[in-house]
């Protein structure tokens, strides 16, 4: 992928994109989506297997949340943290909602950061547990947990929020870049992977507790 073949959706029926310092011969911006191509390849979700959730035992529910959501999140939140500072730096003082942006997806950021270690050092472990060998003494301490991960949700969900009005939902200045309208692009995506994220989780997942 190059800035040429960039994801525009988000566009609003406009006729082209300005040049900038953030497209014309930006060697960071090439840099990040050669990395996020890589990274892509490794992960391929679309080739997971469709499932019914409800059918799922927790180990496969475990494992397509690793392999769906987790690896992709781990991917995209490096990426988008470098796209919202590039779009930030060369457009803030034109488009100041660039900036509160930016530090809200910084706010999302940390806070997912966190969330994915609570899953996948001490939740994913308890529930594999429990599950395996019907720990009862795992069983609680998931039960325990629970709590705290839909607390996290609740928040990351207002936090997707308050991007999207940040950004009037996406919506591209006349002025817009390619690398602006990529940006969005994948904030929109993220926002829509995470939604989903938290809806299997809370109704699956955390339900069979």
């Amino acid at each position: 992928m190059n800035t040429a073949t960039l994801n525009r959706e988000g566009d609003q029926g406009k006729k082209g994109f300005g040049e900038c310092a953030c497209c014309s011969g930006n060697h960071l911006l090439h840099a990040l989506l050669e990395q996020k191509e890589r990274q892509d390849i490794g992960i391929q979700p679309e080739k997971l297997k469709a499932a019914d959730w409800s059918e799922q035992s927790i180990a496969g529910m475990v494992r397509q949340l690793m392999f769906g959501y987790h690896l992709f999140l781990r991917a995209e939140l490096p990426l988008l943290h470098e796209l919202t500072a590039l779009i930030t730096s060369v457009h803030g003082s034109q488009h100041r909602q660039l900036i509160e942006l930016q530090q809200r997806f910084h706010a999302l950021k940390a806070l997912l950061e966190q969330h994915l270690i609570d899953e996948e050092e001490c939740f994913f472990p308890l529930i594999l547990k429990y599950e395996r060998r019907n720990s009862a003494s795992a069983f609680r301490q998931a039960k325990q947990m629970v709590e705290k991960l839909e607390g996290d949700h609740r928040r990351i969900g207002n936090m997707l929020l308050h991007i999207r009005l940040a950004s009037a939902h996406y919506m591209l200045p006349d002025d817009a870049c390619e690398a602006f309208a990529y940006t969005y692009s994948r904030l929109r995506q993220l926002e829509a992977k995470l939604l989903e994220h938290i809806r299997l989780e809370n109704h699956y997942l955390f339900y069979r507790l």
